[in-house]
């Protein structure tokens, strides 16, 4: 009975393998018992931290991911452009009236010096065009409440700074709807252009103190100092390539760069480890592929998705057959075909077959905007997500001073190069599977279809003339 039993657990061991590559195994087995992705990204957020694009820090910790690399037998290259750079500089908002206190604020990326001035507090509402004409807001600071740190209702924050303009007000506060004393940080514009009214974002509990004083006619007076600049300057994103049999390549890419308040933890060291150990496995266990593959390390996307749109425009005459991103890419619970559906029954198959995993979420199509895939997605080229969750702690604080590298988990890590891993070496092997880029007029039907149109034209992001 039990040499029957032995020769049933052999036969359908031996079934199971056959139904999957051999090299699946090897990938997932590897993610989990190899991580340096995390050890080089702990090491960049607890030595040397934040990474604004443009800042000595960003430098440094892109040499330091380039050296770490190198050890693991990848030779990277940089591809250098010059841009407008932003530099925080000491900003403060004093309280004077009705009572003193120094108030917690983040100057938004784009914001260029002023001279120290006085302005009494308004509050506009959600800050629509027609609340800030009806205000009396010329010379005026005006106060505006925002639905949470991911808040996509009411006007966006480059139309409320340009309203703001055109009926001269002379500051904007923007507060969260997010409890927990955060003023996050965010840009100005996505852009690059010089603003040049003090825009910041302050938290929600003095956000709405400052409502309720207003309210009661108390007319708050502000001292407000900017001394945060722009600056043209030189910066690179960072590439990885394997070559393929042919040219056509798939590219892979997350960003490096952060915001200056944290770590750059989860946002998004998380994304950058993940890379870094994608990249070792393809190096380690799949060096030739069909198509090639070519991973990148951006920067500036906290500023305005600056490398990502440097590189499509670097690479226009290339065929991308497909974009993978990874930004706070979570454990995976999925796949996100975001709008285009010929993916749909590749991922299908993966789900099905990768069922050791909670791929509960199964395959969806839901496209956005806010990470390096717009300019690829808007670019006609496919754009492809691991659907993935994260904590609530690792999230909450992903703009603040919070984001550091405690709150990074090496599980969900390697959860996440386990099933991307296989994700990337079967779209880069796969001669049969359709990998067809949308032209003009179907990328402007994609956006439109998933309202991704009125988002793009709020951000100014939108490049299309119709």
């Amino acid at each position: 009975m039990k040499y029957k039993l032995l020769i049933l657990i052999l036969f359908f061991s031996n079934l199971l393998k056959s139904q999957t590559p051999e090299i699946w195994n090897t990938l997932i087995g590897n993610a989990f018992l190899e991580s340096r992705g995390y050890e080089v990204m702990g090491r960049i957020c607890d030595e040397i931290g934040p990474r604004l694009m443009g800042s000595a820090n960003f430098e440094r910790a892109q040499m330091l991911l380039e050296a770490e690399l190198k050890k693991d037998k990848m030779n990277a290259s940089k591809e250098h452009f010059t841009t407008l750079g932003w530099v925080r500089g000491a900003d403060e908002v004093v309280l004077l009236q009705p009572t003193y206190r120094k108030l917690k604020v983040t100057t938004l990326g784009y914001v260029h010096q002023k001279p120290q001035f006085n302005a009494h507090l308004v509050f506009v509402g959600s800050g629509t065009d027609e609340e800030i004409s009806k205000a009396n807001v010329k010379d005026k600071a005006i106060l505006v409440s925002r639905e949470g740190m991911f808040g996509r209702s009411g006007p966006s924050g480059p139309e409320i700074i340009n309203s703001a303009l055109k009926h001269e007000a002379k500051a904007v506060f923007l507060f969260n709807g997010e409890s927990g004393f955060t003023a996050i940080a965010k840009s100005a514009n996505f852009n690059t252009d010089t603003v040049f009214i003090p825009v910041f974002t302050i938290t929600m509990e003095e956000g709405q103190w400052l409502k309720r004083l207003c309210e009661q006619g108390k007319t708050p007076e502000l001292q407000i100092t900017v001394n945060s600049y722009c600056k043209e300057i030189q910066t690179s994103n960072l590439v990885v390539t394997f070559p393929g049999k042919v040219k056509d390549k798939l590219v892979i890419g997350a960003h490096f760069d952060s915001w200056d308040l944290g770590q750059g933890a989860v946002d998004n060291g998380l994304g950058s480890a993940i890379l870094y150990d994608l990249a070792r496995q393809i190096r380690k266990f799949s060096p030739k592929n069909y198509y090639t593959i070519e991973f990148v390390w951006f920067t500036g996307e906290e500023l305005g998705l600056i490398g990502s749109k440097k590189y499509v425009e670097m690479h226009a005459a290339e065929k991308i057959i497909a974009y993978l991103n990874f930004d706070m890419t979570g454990y995976p619970v999925g796949f996100n075909v975001m709008g285009f559906e010929y993916y749909r029954p590749f991922f299908e198959n993966l789900v099905k077959n990768l069922n050791g995993f909670n791929l509960k979420d199964g395959v969806k199509s839901n496209p956005g905007t806010g990470s390096d895939h717009v300019h690829f997605m808007m670019a006609g080229i496919p754009t492809l997500f691991i659907s993935g969750k994260l904590d609530e702690i690792m999230y909450k604080y992903y703009h603040e001073a919070a984001d550091t590298w405690d709150k990074v988990s090496k599980k969900y890590l390697s959860e996440a190069v386990a099933v991307s891993s296989i994700v990337i070496y079967e779209l880069a092997n796969n001669k049969e599977l359709e990998h067809r880029n949308l032209n003009e007029a179907e990328v402007i039907d994609l956006l439109k279809e998933n309202k991704l149109d009125e988002q793009l034209k709020k951000s100014g992001e939108w490049k299309f003339k119709e």
